[in-house]
């Protein structure tokens, strides 16, 4: 999950078993599949199956909960308390982070003897499914790097990120953290720009960057996206911005689209466009007749009445929800 994810789950959940502790019941049996997570994003806390109620002294039990989860005390049949649910909830946080558990074997008792006699390895140290996992609110010293050609920094904390001195740079992803201004003007190389998911960031300059041919910037509060300058584009992703309207004029290349505006753009230059995703808009109507490549399209959560897709006769994929009438 992304540390916003994971966050809100969290504070939820640790609020849960707040109530518990405070009440003055313990758990025991902490663990992601007793974490269930409403339509409207309510986490709940579930399953006291093994719970039991806090005396004056810790309680001794030979009730254990799910063995990746558990505690050493509960590993080892002894005291458990409420610091043996934060124990799990810890473990439990580790999990939603890395996609992974801090301990596994092929048996339970191998889980549990890892509980009782290894230390857990920062998540820092590890290598998760190839990409950075982390908390990070400054990165500094890449100036130095003056040959980077690829940069990763997703999922972290990042409220700015200096990449100007990194003029070599032609693959840059910063994606889902905090930034709220980012400046490429530098990187005139720059092929490939990942920066979806930064819910502050509203105005991005690609006017130096005509090297680009995937861009993708969804989900953050952009309003306005010019991309006359980027002739090579391939392919766009800008959905889940509030865009009053979209120029894509000069980005003939275009081969895939997904964007939501709210104004209706004018396709008709973008002859190459193999796919079309145009999701949560205003609009009223679209005219795709002149996208006779197009094998995917999709329209969804719009307004628009009426649509000709006769001179589609490579189309494979049509879906529509919403619509009032075609």
């Amino acid at each position: 999950l992304s540390h916003k994810e994971t966050i809100s789950i969290a504070i939820q959940m640790c609020s849960g078993i707040g109530a518990a502790h405070a009440s003055g019941i313990i758990h025991r049996d902490i663990k992601p599949q007793n974490i269930i997570i409403s339509k409207d994003g309510k986490v709940k806390v579930t399953d006291f199956g093994i719970a039991k109620a806090i005396t004056s002294n810790t309680v001794s039990t030979n009730a254990m909960g799910s063995v990746h989860y558990t505690s050493p005390e509960q590993a080892r049949g002894g005291f458990s308390d409420q610091r043996s649910d934060i124990y799990s909830i810890g473990i439990t946080l580790f999990e939603m982070v890395t996609g992974q558990v801090p301990f596994d074997g092929e048996t339970t008792v191998e889980v549990a003897m890892k509980h009782l006699q290894q230390e857990i390895t920062p998540i820092t140290e590890l290598d998760v499914a190839g990409y950075n996992v982390g908390f990070l609110t400054s990165l500094r010293g890449i100036e130095f790097f003056k040959s980077l050609e690829k940069l990763d920094c997703s999922r972290n904390m990042l409220t700015t990120l200096d990449v100007t001195k990194n003029t070599k740079l032609t693959d840059l992803r910063c994606s889902e953290n905090d930034l709220e201004e980012l400046d490429v003007s530098a990187n005139n190389q720059l092929a490939t720009l990942y920066c979806y998911g930064n819910y502050n960031l509203n105005e991005l300059d690609l006017s130096q960057n005509p090297e680009l041919i995937t861009l993708v910037c969804s989900g953050n509060h952009m309003r306005e996206l010019n991309t006359s300058a980027n002739t090579k584009l391939t392919q766009l992703n800008c959905s889940s911005n509030p865009l009053t309207s979209l120029d894509l004029s000069n980005n003939r290349a275009l081969t895939t689209l997904i964007a939501s505006c709210t104004q209706t753009p004018d396709l008709s230059q973008n002859t190459a466009l193999t796919t079309l995703y145009i999701y949560a808009s205003d609009l009223t109507e679209i005219d795709v007749s002149n996208l006779t490549n197009l094998r995917d399209l999709q329209l969804a959560y719009n307004l628009i009445t009426e649509l000709d897709v006769s001179n589609l006769t490579n189309l494979e994929i049509l879906s529509i929800l919403s619509l009032i009438h075609i």
